[in-house]
């Protein structure tokens, strides 16, 4: 019983990781997305 429970403990861990990696490299892509986003408007205003 003990080895079924940490068997699926490691794999939720597992799967945590990988949310979290594939959130960091989404908010990495928004961040520069907006940054780009701004510098186009503020070339639009000028």
């Amino acid at each position: 019983m003990g080895f079924i429970f940490s068997k699926s403990m490691n794999e939720n861990m597992k799967n945590q990781q990988e949310f979290m990696v594939t959130h960091a490299r989404l908010q990495v892509k928004l961040r520069t997305y907006w940054k780009q986003k701004r510098r186009s408007w503020s070339c639009q205003k000028d």
